[in-house]
């Protein structure tokens, strides 16, 4: 960092506004909550009548600060950027001079791939070492400094000192651990070098390893090289990911273990009581590809030579068909009104395949109860209504009794209407009747067996 200074000094105003710059999104940063913990106050803290100015202007002054924080940082990247540039191509230029002023020996060693690898990252460093340095460290230090200040100044002084001392020892840490992984960074950095050199070396003389047939000799040193970042390139994921789930597992066990002083429990058990009252986490990204199709007559979608079916009261109407990895949904007017497991079979080897849901069907039986003896879509019913169904359309007029059962569905819990059906069946009264009286008794709660009768001497036969 000290060799780069140089190079700031050649923009000191524009390296001065940008440090102003960044330190004024950081105090409209830090104000941010403490203009919305005012603007919570003056709603909610006095209990009397709210006078409708005051709460407006802490709101606008919240949006001001928000909005300025924002801006600041942009017009900060705007002033920087020619510092930034300036400065890598001063040092790329340097270093090409310096390549021109090395001897002889070192140009015919032939380290041509592994010099333009090191001047590219080179150049790269520079990049991140000044916006890693001007706008993340220098910025965290003055945000840390801020917060600590507000603490110390309208909390108690032991606020302020616990924070101050658990950053202090998360740096220290943090340098200590990356100190420990830099060694795996920089055989990463020498086994990408070697490797680049051997490619480029390898090309470069290509007629040569062509008249001597060295090819696979060549590509072992290339692979040899690439093995070796392998291996370094593992670790060091494979090291940060180890700290980073060592640094949660201890945080969450001292959570569970330290008191949390004002209130009872420990601060885990604090925190089970705040989650709840926290503003709701923005829902996770829904991707999906949407299709607009027109329902066919039979009531089904065509997909990737599949079809689909789709509520009755949709046909030949158009709906919206969201196409997950693993599922379809349809929506029309605005709601999801079914949703299938999607089905991959669309080779021309196979036939393409037809997904029905009896349930969309209903409608249809009630207008054509016949379409239940052979219709495709109640072929697969679950099995207490396939047992029913065996039996009611042995009887006269079985055909409409079964489709108003089935219709019980779309007003009651399909796995209530099912164990109504299955008692109707073990008690041996498979009909429309007592069906309905279980399936009210089990939704009243009410109890299955009828109460014993004591019938007087009278009746008594």
């Amino acid at each position: 960092m000290r060799s780069l200074l140089p190079y700031l000094g050649e923009f000191k105003g524009r390296v001065a506004a940008a440090i102003a710059l960044l330190v004024a999104a950081k105090v409209a940063n830090v104000g941010v909550p403490v203009m919305l913990k005012a603007v919570v106050d003056a709603l909610t803290g006095s209990g009397q009548p709210v006078v409708l100015v005051l709460p407006l202007a802490l709101v606008l002054g919240y949006g001001a600060l928000r909005f300025a924080s924002t801006l600041f940082g942009e017009i900060r990247d705007a002033v920087f950027a020619k510092v930034t540039q300036r400065a890598i191509r001063r040092v790329a230029l340097r270093v090409f001079r310096h390549l021109h002023g090395l001897s002889l020996k070192f140009h015919l060693e032939r380290q041509t791939g592994g010099v333009s690898r090191d001047i590219e990252r080179g150049t790269r460093g520079i990049s991140f070492l000044l916006q890693f340095m001007i706008f993340n460290i220098l910025p965290t230090l003055v945000e840390i400094g801020l917060v600590a200040g507000y603490l110390f100044w309208h909390y108690d002084w032991r606020f302020g000192a616990v924070t101050v001392a658990t950053l202090a020892v998360y740096i220290a840490f943090t340098l200590f651990v990356t100190e420990w992984r830099m060694v795996f960074r920089r055989t990463m950095n020498d086994m990408d070098s070697n490797a680049n050199t051997r490619a480029i070396d390898s090309l470069l003389n290509f007629e040569t390893v062509k008249t001597f047939g060295n090819e696979d000799w060549e590509a072992q040193r290339y692979d040899d090289s690439l093995t070796r970042w392998e291996t370094a390139a593992v670790r060091n994921q494979t090291s940060l990911a180890a700290l980073n789930d060592w640094l949660e597992w201890r945080c969450r066990e001292l959570w569970t273990q330290i008191p949390h002083g004002v209130r009872p429990g420990t601060i885990a058990d604090a925190w089970t009581e705040e989650a709840p009252l926290l503003m709701e986490m923005t829902r996770p990204f829904d991707g999906f590809v949407e299709h607009a199709k027109r329902v066919s007559p039979t009531c089904l979608v065509h997909l990737e030579r599949n079809r689909y079916s789709v509520p009755a009261s949709f046909a030949n109407r158009p709906v919206s068909l969201r196409v997950y990895p693993e599922c379809i949904v349809v929506a029309a007017e605005g709601q999801i009104i079914c949703e299938h497991q999607r089905v991959f079979a669309r080779s021309h080897n196979r036939e393409s395949a037809t997904v029905y849901d009896w349930r969309h069907y209903l409608a249809v039986l009630q207008r054509k109860p016949g379409a239940l003896r052979n219709g495709t879509p109640f072929a697969e019913l679950p099995p207490a209504f396939r047992a029913l169904q065996q039996r009611l359309l042995k009887t006269p007029g079985g055909d409409r009794e079964m489709v108003d059962i089935l219709a019980l569905v779309l007003q009651h819990d399909e796995q209530a209407v099912l164990a109504a059906v299955e008692l109707a069946i073990e008690a041996g009264a498979p009909t429309k009747t007592h069906i309905l009286n279980l399936l009210h008794r089990l939704v009243d709660g009410k109890p299955l067996e009828p109460p014993a009768v004591t019938a007087p001497k009278a009746l008594t036969l």
